[in-house]
C-alpha cells in the first residue's frame, strides 16, 4: 500500500488500484480503474460507493467529461518527469469541468514539483513510502506569495498589490 500526502497530511492509501483490463472487479467500494476498465465493466463499476479512475499521459480528461462526475478521484500519471501533460489535465478538471473531487499525481513527479502540481489543483500525492511522504510536506508552501493568480485566488500579484495600495 502506498503513502498519500493528501491536502497536507500524510495518510495511508485506502484505495485500490486495478489498471489491467482484465480485472476481476473485487468487492471493496474504494477502487480506481483505469479508463478502459471503465469503458469495459461501466455497469459493474456503476455499483461502487466510491470510484476513481486513472489517466494516463496520453488520456485526455476529455475522454471522461461525460462520466466525471462519477468519480470521487481522478489519478494522473506521470509516466516520466519530462512529460508534463499532467498539469494541463489537473488544471482542465479543475477550471474547465469543476472537478470537486481528490486530484491524484501518481508516477514519476519529484517533491520539487509539489508546489506547481498543487497550483494546478492537484491536492493528493502518492508515494512509495511514508518517509518521503513527510519529507514532500515542506515542499507544498515554499514561497510566501506568488505572481501568477491562482485556482482559488483569481487574480495576479500585481492586481493584488493595486488593490491593496488603493485601500491605503
Amino acid at each position: 500500500m502506498h503513502t498519500l500526502l493528501k491536502d497536507g497530511q500524510c495518510i495511508e492509501d485506502p484505495w485500490q488500484l486495478l489498471i489491467d483490463s482484465d480485472s476481476n472487479i473485487p468487492e471493496r467500494d474504494q477502487v480506481i480503474v483505469s479508463l478502459d476498465l471503465w469503458q469495459n465493466q461501466q455497469t459493474c463499476l456503476s455499483l461502487k460507493q466510491q470510484l476513481g479512475i486513472y489517466l494516463t499521459s496520453e488520456q485526455s480528461p476529455d475522454l471522461i467529461a461525460d462520466s466525471l462526475d462519477r468519480f470521487a478521484l481522478v489519478a494522473i500519471d506521470f509516466p516520466q518527469l519530462t512529460d508534463g501533460r499532467g498539469f494541463s489535465y489537473a488544471r482542465a478538471l479543475r477550471e474547465q469541468y469543476h472537478f470537486q473531487g481528490e486530484l491524484r499525481a501518481v508516477g514519476h513527479f519529484v517533491i520539487d514539483q509539489l508546489f506547481y502540481l498543487q497550483r494546478c489543483g492537484f491536492n493528493a500525492f502518492a508515494f512509495a513510502d511514508q518517509a518521503a511522504a513527510e519529507q514532500a510536506l515542506d515542499y507544498l508552501a515554499p514561497f510566501s506569495d506568488n505572481y501568477q493568480s491562482l485556482l482559488n485566488e483569481g487574480s495576479p500579484l500585481l492586481t493584488r498589490t493595486k488593490r491593496q495600495l488603493n485601500h491605503l
